[in-house]
């Protein structure tokens, strides 16, 4: 292996550690409050129905965890879909940044990520 492989390989490994123990729980916790992107409980989570008439927050929400917030927000949805049967999708309206690498196991393992993604419309206020 020639010096600048070595070297190369020595980048690499050191950027795959990097992204694996920022992944780790309290480490992405501290990166995301120093960086001010740690925001499940802030009010920039919209989530809305198809047709934009169920929208709502995590300040609409009950529940300490992020499971107990998402279990909160399917419980109301589900509730709107009985009213509504012909709006049944619903989307996140908050993109993912795939730049914020220290949030990729949250990307990835927590559900409220896995909404497909619609835009809110600009006048939309979050109530539900």
């Amino acid at each position: 292996m020639t010096r600048a492989n070595r070297k190369i390989l020595k980048w690499a490994i050191a950027i795959i550690l990097v992204i694996i123990i920022s992944n780790i729980s309290i480490v992405s916790f501290i990166i995301g409050v120093f960086t001010q992107t740690k925001f499940f409980y802030d009010n920039s989570y919209n989530y809305s129905s198809g047709n934009g008439k169920f929208q709502t927050s995590p300040g609409h929400l009950k529940g300490e965890t992020t499971t107990a917030l998402y279990k909160d927000l399917i419980k109301q949805f589900n509730l709107y879909k009985k009213k509504n049967p012909n709006d049944t999708i619903l989307y996140r309206n908050f993109k993912i940044n795939v730049l914020k690498f220290w949030f990729w196991r949250e990307y990835l393992t927590e559900e409220h990520y896995h909404l497909p993604y619609k835009e809110l419309p600009e006048k939309a206020s979050c109530k539900n």
